[in-house]
């Protein structure tokens, strides 16, 4: 978790890098569809925080909560646009895909996607393409090799239970 959280924290702080370039605080918009006490959000800040990003000193954040209510989060996202953030932080294609088209010239990390690739975020895992890149856990051909890999270990294997929440968003 420790290692997927710094990936994120690099990406954010090259993308950020414009800002400093010309001379003022990178401005990183939050937008989650959590609500303000989420773990993710407390870790991303922290984890900045110990790479020596201080909030009104060498960063400024926006953060937008849509507080569990997916269908705020595309105002969310064209609110943190139109204060010209130069990143955007999220996780969940929900919130990536309203980040993408609210901002389609502001660069865009994902902290999480399921199949970035297969839900258009992305034009592939290995060149992502456009402005999102970030993290992806899951995807179809991930999926396929634990399969294959559990098969392996257990040779007898004739049934497979797979539990799943369809509404989840990260």
């Amino acid at each position: 978790m420790r290692a997927r959280r710094g990936l994120l924290l690099l990406f954010v702080v090259a993308l950020a890098g414009q800002s400093v370039a010309q001379g003022t605080l990178p401005r990183v918009g939050l937008l989650r569809q959590a609500y303000p006490t989420d773990a993710f959000t407390a870790a991303f800040l922290e984890e900045m925080r110990t790479l020596g990003y201080v909030e009104g000193e060498t960063v400024t954040y926006e953060t937008r909560w849509a507080e569990g209510n997916p269908d705020r989060v595309s105002d969310l996202a064209r609110d943190l646009a139109g204060r010209k953030v130069d990143v955007i932080v999220t996780g969940g294609d929900n919130a990536i895909l309203a980040a993408k088209q609210a901002a389609p010239h502001t660069p865009v990390v994902m902290a999480a996607s399921n199949d970035p690739a297969g839900a258009g975020l992305v034009k592939s895992l290995a060149r992502p393409g456009r402005t999102v890149t970030g993290l992806t856990i899951f995807s179809q051909e991930l999926s396929q090799k634990r399969l294959e890999v559990f098969r392996e270990s257990v040779p007898n294997l004739s049934r497979v239970a797979v539990l799943r929440n369809p509404k989840f968003e990260q």
